[in-house]
């Protein structure tokens, strides 16, 4: 019932309305904080490891997805949808689509479904095998040297991995290349490294901005000692918000962009507010702490 209004209700406002009007508001969220991120020193650049004890009592763990087959299916379902949504009337120009670190590929089964040709590939092996029959084809490969031929695919998207690649410049790279001229990009992904959960280790540290407040040596140890699973940092490329804004930059003579979202989340603004120093020491634009996902829709010129 409460999914059926919620839609309905975003059926009433066009997407620009909804998004800078949530943005507006979250920015009146963080007024205090951003005082405080300006008039502060760089030092002391991170809290006694004592603290992350304190702060892990004092902060609920974050809710995450469910990965039960039938969650994962509609999850899936409900991604398509919206990946249409983006695309709008240039959905029907979209034959071959190419999902760039596809996972467990439920996403890729549901859109073959739709009856499009789909390929997905990962650099891990993690394919579901109860999928294979619906027609979408995985393989592994880097995401930065894929092998496809110029100009194969008609759509080229990646969901919650370009905070993931160790050189996303590549990757984009490698996407325009297989995308055909007119085709499209898509990418939604987060969060961002410097913002609340972007350490990605929400099983473990229920600190937001934990990666902020203290050095990686205090949190792997931490983790082990309580014997809780360590951050994976082999996995994340650190990139800020200002990063992949450059990148845009970089690809703006190849690329015209269609639909630009930056998500902006205002919650746990009270530890700006307390650690001041901790965060000015990581950074001096402060919307890298509070835009946790871009969503962009670009076309290859």
């Amino acid at each position: 019932m409460k999914e059926g209004l919620r839609e309905y209700a975003k059926g009433l406002l066009p997407k620009f309305l909804r998004y800078h009007g949530k943005n507006a508001f979250r920015n009146t969220k963080t007024f205090a904080a951003r005082r405080a991120f300006a008039e502060t020193a760089t030092s002391p650049a991170y809290l006694q490891p004592v603290m992350l004890e304190k702060l892990q009592r004092e902060y609920a763990y974050p809710s995450t997805i469910s990965y039960a087959p039938e969650a994962l299916r509609k999850g899936a379902e409900q991604r398509v949808k919206k990946i249409y949504r983006r695309l709008g009337s240039r959905v029907s120009e979209c034959r071959r689509f190419l999902d760039v670190a596809c996972g467990e590929g439920t996403l890729d089964a549901a859109l073959s479904n739709q009856g499009k040709s789909v390929a997905g590939i990962d650099i891990r092996k993690v394919f579901k095998p109860a999928i294979r029959p619906h027609g979408a084809l995985f393989m592994q490969m880097d995401a930065a040297e894929t092998g496809f031929r110029d100009e194969s695919f008609d759509c080229v998207y990646s969901l919650a991995s370009f905070e993931h690649f160790a050189d996303p410049e590549k990757v984009m790279d490698e996407m325009v290349r297989v995308a055909r001229r007119g085709g499209l990009l898509y990418l939604h992904f987060g969060p961002l490294y410097l913002t609340a959960y972007g350490l990605h280790a929400y099983h473990s540290l229920s600190v937001p901005f934990c990666q902020v407040l203290f050095p990686d040596d205090v949190l792997t140890n931490f983790c082990l000692a309580n014997r809780l699973s360590p951050p994976d940092y082999s996995s994340l490329n650190r990139w800020t918000l200002e990063d992949f804004r450059g990148l845009w930059k970089k690809f703006a003579r190849r690329l015209r962009t269609i639909r630009y979202y930056e998500y902006r989340n205002a919650d746990f603004m009270d530890l700006i507010v307390r650690f001041p120093s901790c965060f000015r020491s990581k950074t001096d634009n402060f919307d890298d702490f509070i835009v946790p996902e871009m969503e962009v829709l670009f076309q290859k010129l």
